[in-house]
Order: structure tokens, then C-alpha cells, then sequence
């Protein structure tokens, strides 16, 4: 306890005697709970032999008592007296210089229980700097694969840098193959519209020829029906009388005579017949001459355009079968990428066992499903997954 003093206390007609008055002891010392504890049990009970309660309930009351703070109950002075005096004696029985046993107590269960809390802050001191020895060599360990940890946290990032990297570069190989393949398209699209143009407008041509031929042939062949009418109309005609005089005449020598003149006149128009004839013969003859050498021209010209048709398809096709051929080489590309990328997600502890034991087993039945789970997670494209069963079918029937 400290700061020793006095206090009295003022009633309505005086005040009363000085007593003495500790503070208490500091705030938060270890005697604090044990002190307040002897105080809450036993002042009440001291108090009880002084006179001049009050009823409270039928009960006598000489006190209240609060945490910080005492309030004393009389009915007249000298019994608030007596009960200052009792406190001030409650108070010299429990000072610090009688030295108390109860105080003695306490100061000795403290001062063990100090003893006891060096000596085992010796031990675990010892505990712990054994345990330190102990653990030099598993640190040490940690700290290497802490390190280990590091570095391939930093391989992983600069791999996924990488990676990324490789993924837009194949992006833009993508994108620079699908544009060169559209403009391929545009262009054989372009070209094959010129080229069919061009075969329309020399089919055109050579219809508005065959057309002018035609109308050529036409009219030369009405021209020619003209003159044959106008040779036609200047042949003699003989009338019937004259041919009756012919048939019949009326004596024998100008019978004969007749008959010689008709034998002529007969010739000549037979040679006049025969000249018309032969005359429509021979322009028939040249018109279907020239008519067959038109049409072979025409046909000679008509191979010419269809062979060249049949080479710009066969152009236009090979021209589509690279293109085609381009777009695929693309397509695998990308499904590369494709492949690439689902293969950073594999788990590589399970596919490093899943090849352990393909290496390891001898049983074909379970190596060919583990070959089929290593080409899953690797994603192996279909033309591979066909090279590599064929090459382990080879493989067990030459090893059988």
C-alpha cells in the first residue's frame, strides 16, 4: 500500500475525529485480487459488533460496499463513530508494516511462483535452442526448396510469358493466312468471272457470225432462185401447133424434113434443159462446199474454245485444290495451337505415371489403353494417334 492519509467525515452538527485512509495499492499489482477478496468477505462481518444499524427489511445494515467505494449506515454519531474506528482498526490489521500472515502468504506463494516461471523459462529455453540444433539440417532443406520453389515460380512465369507470346504470334500467322486465303479466293473468284466473260462474249461472236452467214447463204440463194426464174422466162416455148405440125406432117419428105427440124429442136432443148440443171447443180455443189468449210471452221474454232474452257477449269481447279490445300495446312496449324495450349493444362505428374508404366508394362491390353490416355492428354492429332498404333501393332507382332 502507499500515500498514507487521513480523512474525517461531516455530519449536520459537526465533524467527525480524523482517521487514517490508504489508497490501496497500485493498479495492477499481483496482491489486488487476493486483497479485494479479504476485504469483500471480511469487513462486513467486523463491522457487525458496532451499534446503531438501520432496517433495511428487516435486516440490520451497517454497511454497502462497492468496488471502489464503502458506505457506512447509522443512527446516531457515536455509532458512525464506533464504525470509523473498527474500519480504521480492519485497516491497521491488514497494514503492510504488520506484515500479516495472510500478506506472508501470498508473497511467498508469489515469490515460488516466480521461481517456478524462471526455472521453466530456463527450460524452454534449453527446449527450444535444442530444437533449433535439431532443426538446422530440415531449415536448411526448407530453404533449398524454398529457393527451388522460387526459381521455377520464375520458370513458370517466364514460360507463360513465352507461351503467350507463341500464341500470338501463331494468332497472327492464323490471321495473316486466313486474310492471304481470302484474297487467293477474291482473286479466283475475279479471274474466273473475266475468263467465263470472256468465253460469253466470243460465244456471242460466233453466233452473231454463224447469224451474218446465215443471212449470207440466204440471200445468195434467193439471188440464184432470181436468175434461174429469168432463165426460165427467156427459154423459147413452142406452142401446140407447131409440135402437132411436128407429129403430123403432110407428106414424106417434109415429114422428114420436119422430123429433122424437131430432132434439133428437141436437142436443143434438151441441151437448154440440162444446162439449167447442171447450172443449179454446180451452185449447189460450191454453196455446200463453202457451207462444209464454214462448219468446219466453226467446229475447228469450237474445239479451240472448249479445249481453252477445259484449261481454265483444269487451272481454276488446280488454283482451288492449292488453296484448298493451304486452308488445311492452316486449319492444322491452328488445331496445333489448339493442341498446345490444352496441353499446358495436362497434370504432368499424372502423365509422367501414365508413361512410367507404359515404359514398364508388358501386358498389350493395358499398354494400348495407357497409349491412348498419353495421346488424350497430349492431344495428339488424328494422323499421329494413326501413326503411332500402327507402329505399335508392328512393334508386338515382331516382339510375339
Amino acid at each position: 500500500m502507499y500515500s498514507t492519509c487521513t480523512s474525517c467525515i461531516r455530519l449536520k452538527t459537526g465533524v467527525t475525529n480524523s482517521f487514517p485512509v490508504r489508497v490501496g495499492v497500485r493498479q495492477g499489482d499481483n496482491l489486488s485480487p487476493s486483497l479485494f477478496k479479504i476485504f469483500i468477505n471480511d469487513l462486513p462481518t467486523y463491522l457487525q459488533s458496532t451499534p446503531d444499524p438501520i432496517k433495511l427489511d428487516e435486516k440490520d445494515v451497517h454497511c454497502l460496499m462497492f468496488a471502489d467505494d464503502i458506505v457506512l449506515f447509522s443512527k446516531s454519531e457515536v455509532g458512525l463513530q464506533e464504525k470509523l474506528n473498527k474500519l480504521h482498526e480492519y485497516y491497521l490489521l491488514y497494514d503492510e508494516d504488520n506484515q500479516c500472515t495472510m500478506c506472508k502468504k501470498l508473497k511467498e506463494e508469489l515469490e515460488v511462483a516466480k521461481e517456478e516461471f524462471e526455472r521453466y523459462k530456463l527450460r524452454a529455453q534449453s527446449v527450444l535452442k535444442n530444437k533449433a540444433t535439431k532443426d538446422s539440417g530440415p531449415n536448411k532443406e526448407m530453404e533449398s526448396l524454398k529457393s527451388q520453389v522460387a526459381d521455377l515460380r520464375e520458370k513458370i512465369k517466364t514460360f507463360h510469358v513465352q507461351h503467350e507470346e507463341a500464341i500470338q504470334r501463331a494468332n497472327q500467322r492464323a490471321d495473316s493466312a486466313s486474310k492471304t486465303v481470302i484474297s487467293l479466293q477474291e482473286k479466283h473468284k475475279q479471274d474466273l468471272l473475266h475468263h467465263q466473260a470472256e468465253h460469253q462474249h466470243q460465244v456471242s461472236q460466233l453466233e452473231i457470225e454463224i447469224k451474218k452467214q446465215r443471212e449470207r447463204t440466204v440471200s445468195l440463194l434467193s439471188e440464184k432462185d432470181r436468175e434461174i426464174e429469168v432463165l426460165r422466162a427467156s427459154t423459147p416455148v413452142f406452142d401446140g401447133g407447131y409440135l402437132a405440125h411436128i407429129r403430123n406432117p403432110p407428106d414424106a419428105a417434109a415429114s422428114e424434113e420436119m422430123q429433122a427440124k424437131s430432132e434439133e429442136e428437141q436437142a436443143v432443148h434438151r441441151l437448154l434443159k440440162m444446162g439449167q440443171g447442171e447450172a443449179n447443180l454446180l451452185y449447189f455443189s460450191q454453196e455446200q462446199a463453202r457451207k462444209e468449210v464454214e462448219i468446219n471452221v466453226l467446229r475447228k474454232q469450237k474445239h479451240e474454245l472448249e479445249s481453252a474452257l477445259r484449261d481454265l477449269q483444269l487451272t481454276s481447279f488446280s488454283k482451288e485444290e492449292a488453296l484448298q490445300e493451304q486452308v488445311e495446312n492452316m486449319r492444322e496449324e491452328v488445331r496445333k495451337v489448339e493442341r498446345n495450349i490444352a496441353r499446358e493444362g495436362a497434370n504432368l505428374e499424372y502423365l509422367k505415371n501414365v508413361t512410367f508404366k507404359f515404359l514398364t508394362s508388358v501386358d498389350p491390353r493395358a499398354k494400348q489403353q495407357m497409349l491412348n490416355a498419353i495421346t488424350t492428354i497430349l492431344q495428339f492429332s488424328p494422323q499421329e494417334k494413326s501413326v503411332v498404333h500402327t507402329q505399335l501393332k508392328s512393334w508386338w507382332t515382331s516382339t510375339v
